[in-house]
């Protein structure tokens, strides 16, 4: 299709000429209905508000006598008041331009069409940041790009082809060759494509593809004439790879090698689309208004809040007149559409990363592998009170592994995982892990999740008891899941909202009894002594794998009164492990925990321990 130039579509928006094709085209009419938005823009920008002048001015220009054909005093005197006025006019306090009005908040057709007009802009740094919003986007956006005749590379890239995948599609393409097959096994047909073709092509999803026979005569056919004429004949679908990943565009995998597959078409785009929660508008409202009204700091400190909401202002602060707005505005957006961003590692995860293990261990039971690897490591390790102890003997033998990778390998074979805790490592299930609440960073989901998602948070925002039920609900069905929309919704929000997402964030985790990651210790609300601070830091040495809790308290000198039981053996390993982290690593999980009594430890139900420990 032949859009219409830009002077049709200006002129279109401006009325001085309709176009029929741009009223009927959707692309062109997206155009014109940014040229016309600039427009309505530009005219509140120099739309001033009508300055009345003194009355007491009007009155002395009312008095004044009729015109005279000589310069007269009284002439004289009304001429002076006249400049007067022009003077007072002119030299009147310049009044800030009103910026055009913040946009609601995008669906995701509504932000990709936005997004259009910014690959559409003269400016390189808009159409930057356009593109990498597009990718983010993935396939949701290629709709609107395929309306807007976008540049086939880009539309590409949202599919998730990168230039390797586009160099060897461009091959196969290009290739020419003879193909001649008679009643040949396939999986001899593909051999010899593959061959001729120098492609990565395997056969995938077909079952005895060797039973298949094919007949096939070709000549000055392109590999994929070939392929599409195998798959006709075969009746099974030929596609290719994709290099992208969709979580964190436009980064590609490492050693990436694009692949051909006969027996699988090719996977539809990932699509994704962001959880928006609005933002307070007040304040972006006036820094639009008046760039110089706030601090630099203070600036990179809103701006950079807007990020995790993916927040629209972000693209209107791009035109500030302040260079340091629009630096953070274009920087904001980079980290709004770009990966994710990974939190700073521990020092205890570098170590788990470097540290390499040796294990040389036949007919063992997991617990004693388990102490005999972090007896004399320095690192502590916990096995969950909640997972039964199998005592069954393995032979595990592993060298120069890293630590994190040894001790996968070991504890996965009894469907097991760990977590990164306060400082120790907690071994356990999957379902049973501790929470820990995302980072404050965009939320992007698919397209139909992200809209479920924000009317939740609406209807959680919401006086209205039915729909605030209705949230609570989605979000405890939406387990671990539901906590995230939760924690992301309360980060983004100011009180009082903020406090009722977290309110009901601490409710749904304790009714679906998943507990959170580092969770203080109901004795971090005491106001303790020295030396009860002193008891909970002393470091200890462990090695269990039969002792309780009690048990091992005693024998490392701390006092301790048991209200509620924690019963069981404890299975615990490595040094430097403070007596508050024992505690949580065993109490937590059982619904127990602690607070001080003197120089006692007294272990009780969470709730008591709680009560027990509030300021009285």
């Amino acid at each position: 299709m032949i859009h219409a130039t830009p002077e049709e579509i200006h002129d279109h928006a401006y009325g001085f000429r309709p176009s029929d094709h741009v009223g009927s085209c959707a692309a062109c009419r997206s155009a014109a209905d940014a040229v016309a938005a600039e427009r309505e823009a530009l005219k509140d920008a120099l739309r001033e508000d009508p300055r009345e002048v003194p009355a007491e001015i009007l009155a002395r220009l009312g008095s004044a006598g009729p015109a005279r054909r000589r310069f007269g005093v009284p002439a004289v005197a009304a001429a002076a008041l006249l400049l007067g006025v022009l003077a007072w006019i002119l030299f009147q306090p310049k009044i800030a331009v009103v910026p055009p009005a913040l946009p609601a908040a995008a669906t995701p057709e509504e932000d990709l069409e936005r997004l259009v007009a910014q690959l559409r802009s003269p400016s390189p740094l808009k159409q930057e940041l356009a593109r990498l919003a597009f990718r983010k986007y993935g396939g949701t956006a290629i709709p609107a790009l395929e309306r807007a005749g976008a540049d086939p590379v880009l539309i590409d890239e949202c599919r998730g082809f990168n230039d390797a995948d586009r160099d060897a599609y461009r091959k196969a393409q290009t290739t020419r060759m003879t193909f001649r097959a008679k009643d040949s096994p396939l999986t001899e047909a593909i051999d010899h494509l593959r061959v001729a073709g120098g492609l990565n092509l395997h056969i995938t999803g077909v079952s005895s593809p060797e039973a298949i026979r094919v007949t096939l005569d070709l000549e000055d056919a392109s590999i994929l004439e070939v392929l599409d004429r195998l798959s006709r004949a075969t009746n099974f679908p030929w596609g290719r790879s994709a290099g992208l990943d969709p979580r964190s565009p436009p980064l590609r995998p490492a050693a990436y090698a694009p692949v051909f597959y006969f027996g699988a078409a090719t996977a539809p785009p990932a699509s994704f689309a962001p959880v928006r929660v609005p933002a307070d508008p007040s304040w972006i409202a006036g820094l639009l208004r008046d760039p110089q009204s706030m601090a630099p700091e203070e600036a990179r400190r809103r701006i950079r809040g807007l990020i995790p909401g993916v927040h629209d202002a972000l693209w209107l602060l791009l035109d500030s007149s302040r260079a340091d707005i629009r630096e953070l505005a274009a920087d904001a957006l980079r980290q709004a559409y770009g990966p994710p961003t990974e939190p700073p590692r521990s020092p205890l995860v570098v170590e788990l990363d470097e540290r390499k293990m040796l294990v040389d261990r036949e007919t063992t039971p997991i617990p004693d592998i388990l102490v005999s690897m972090f007896s004399s490591k320095g690192i502590a390790v916990v096995l969950d009170p909640r997972v039964p102890i199998d005592h069954r003997p393995v032979t595990f033998k592993v060298r120069d592994l890293p630590l994190k990778n040894t001790l996968k390998l070991l504890i996965s074979q009894f469907d097991l995982d760990f977590v990164v805790c306060d400082g120790w490592l907690l071994v356990t299930t999957f379902d049973l892990a501790p929470y820990r609440p995302r980072s404050p960073q965009p939320m992007w989901v698919a397209p139909e999740e992200a809209k479920r998602i924000e009317g939740w948070i609406a209807d959680l925002a919401s006086d209205d008891p039915t729909r605030q039920r209705r949230a609570r609900e989605a979000a405890k069905a939406g387990g671990r899941g539901g906590l995230d929309w939760l924690v992301h919704a309360s980060t983004l929000t100011e009180p009082p909202l903020s406090k009722r997402y977290g309110e009901t964030f601490r409710a749904v985790a304790e009714e679906l009894g998943i507990r959170l990651a580092d969770q203080p210790a109901a004795a971090e609300h005491q106001a303790l002594t020295p030396a009860q601070r002193a008891i909970r830091s002393r470091r200890l040495q462990l090695r269990s794998t039969d002792k309780t809790l009690e048990a091992l308290l005693k024998e490392n000198g701390v006092k301790a009164r048991f209200d509620s039981a924690a019963p069981g053996p404890v299975v615990v390993a490595g040094g430097d492990l403070p007596v508050d982290g024992l505690l949580r690593a065993v109490l937590h999980p059982q619904g127990l925990d602690y607070f001080m009594d003197g120089e006692t430890v007294v272990v009780d139900t969470a709730a008591k321990a709680r009560a027990a420990a509030e300021p009285k």
